[in-house]
This record gives structure tokens, C-alpha cells and sequence, in this order.
């Protein structure tokens, strides 16, 4: 799924849905939080707490295991700090930066303190601040690997459906964000589709469960990933033309089969 040794990103991205998984179940078994109307921001905040952990931690040790292990206790502390503002009733304020703060302090700090060649407040500020250019190794797929996971996650899940509940959330990670993830490198055009449409227009669960289903079993079968040799001009065109030039067809087609949809979508690739 990259040019860096496959065995190791699999190994990645398997550890990475377990821990997805796992926090998803976590958050369904915190019956106090179910009902409330932030869900989507709360569910979304967290993933990205155990997402910079994971990251930054195996940067740092280049140990998988070490990473799987804090971003296990990234999670827990972050259920912690939603019990916190939950009993002070302040869970409508919840906040991105305060939640990295609190897990920050209660995992990376430790596995970190004392290093001669980063301070905890440069560690700190390196989480906080973490974004596409954060890891800087070598291999040009080391830098773009963690932001297609991370676009993945910011999409697939569809989180301004703010009416969908932790069940919907946790249907998608276990029956599609395994096979999105292995699938990672081919998905970025697909992607650009799924969340124009995401932001355009209302899919209902069923609806978005079909469109799903089209997209992975259209990706699974593409046997030579192009992206590499589309340039970024070619792929604004095609989405411009699909969206834009061809409306109407794509809006009759959103309507229609989703097979039929993303075999025109990706007619091109």
C-alpha cells in the first residue's frame, strides 16, 4: 500500500483499526455521554487525541507496540477527561486543545521526560501543532502515510451527521475503516468525492452504507495505484468536470444505483 516496506504499514494499519475499534466500544460502553447533542465532536475530538499520540509516539521509538500502547492510554485518559467536564457540566465546551493537554500530561510526558534533545514543552508543542509536515523522515510515503489516515478518518466517518449515533459510528469502523485503511494509498480521488458530497447533500445511513460498499469494492479491485503519476491539475479537473460540468448527471446518478455512481466517478482513473 506504499513504497516503504509493506509488511510494516500493514502492521500499522492493522494496529491502528484495532485501536479504533477498541476506543469506539469504550465510548459505547459511557452510557452518560449517549444522549448528548455534541456526540459527533466528542467521538471526533478523541480521534484525533489517540491519532497525534499514535503518530508522534512512533516517531519517536519507531516501536509499533510502543505506539498501540499509548494510544491505548490516550484513549482511556480521554474518557477520563469527558467524566471530568461530563460531572462539572461543561461537556458542550469541550475543547481540542484541552484534551490533548490533559491525555499529553498523563502519557507522552512520561515516556518522554528528561530527553536531552527535545524539552516536555517542545514535545508538547510538537503535539499540539502536529500537522502534515510533522514527520520528517526520509521516505517521501513516512510524510504522506499519517495524513491519509487522518483524512480518511475526517471523512469516511461523516461526521457532520450530527443526528447518527455511537451505533452508526461504530457499524462503519467495523465493517469498512479496515478495508479503507488497507486501501489507503488508492483512496485519495474517491475521498474528494465522498466528502463533496458529505458537505453538498444529506445521505441517509442506509444510503451512505450503499455508497460505501461501492467504493471499496471498486478501489480493492484496482490492481496499479495511478496516484502517483496523476498530477494534482488532473485530479482538480476530473472532480471539477464530474461535479461541475456534468451536474446533472452526477445528481441523477447520486439518486440512482451507488454502483453506478462510482463507476462513472472513476471512470477516469
Amino acid at each position: 500500500m506504499s513504497s516503504f516496506p509493506k509488511s510494516t504499514s500493514q502492521q500499522i494499519v492493522d494496529k491502528y483499526f484495532v485501536i479504533t475499534k477498541d476506543y469506539f466500544e469504550a465510548i459505547h460502553n459511557l452510557k452518560s455521554i449517549q444522549n448528548k447533542q455534541d456526540l459527533s465532536n466528542i467521538l471526533l475530538v478523541g480521534f484525533n487525541c489517540i491519532h497525534r499520540v499514535f503518530e508522534y509516539v512512533l516517531y519517536k521509538t519507531k516501536n509499533i507496540d510502543t505506539a498501540v500502547g499509548m494510544a491505548q492510554q490516550t484513549y482511556f485518559y480521554y474518557l477520563e477527561y469527558i467524566e471530568q467536564i461530563h460531572s462539572a457540566e461543561l461537556l458542550f465546551q469541550i475543547k481540542q486543545s484541552e484534551a490533548i493537554l490533559f491525555v499529553y500530561k498523563k502519557t507522552v510526558f512520561d515516556l518522554f521526560e528528561g530527553t536531552k534533545k527535545e524539552s516536555n514543552m517542545t514535545t508538547l508543542d510538537n503535539i499540539m501543532t502536529l500537522d502534515d509536515d510533522f514527520i520528517h523522515i526520509n521516505n517521501r510515503e513516512w510524510n504522506r502515510f499519517f495524513p491519509r489516515i487522518k483524512k480518511l478518518y475526517e471523512v469516511l466517518f461523516y461526521w457532520n451527521q450530527s443526528q447518527w449515533k455511537i451505533e452508526e459510528r461504530m457499524f462503519i469502523c467495523m465493517n469498512y475503516f479496515r478495508r479503507y485503511l488497507h486501501c489507503l494509498d488508492k483512496l485519495e480521488i474517491c475521498l474528494m468525492y465522498l466528502d463533496y458530497i458529505q458537505k453538498h447533500y444529506e445521505l441517509d445511513f442506509e444510503k451512505y452504507k450503499e455508497l460505501l460498499d461501492a467504493i471499496i469494492e471498486k478501489t480493492e479491485k484496482i490492481r496499479r495505484n495511478r496516484s502517483s503519476s496523476i498530477t494534482e491539475d488532473e485530479k482538480t479537473d476530473w472532480f471539477l468536470i464530474k461535479i461541475y460540468k456534468e451536474r446533472d448527471i452526477f445528481e441523477s446518478k447520486l439518486q440512482g444505483s451507488a454502483k453506478d455512481l462510482v463507476t462513472w466517478l472513476l471512470s477516469e482513473v
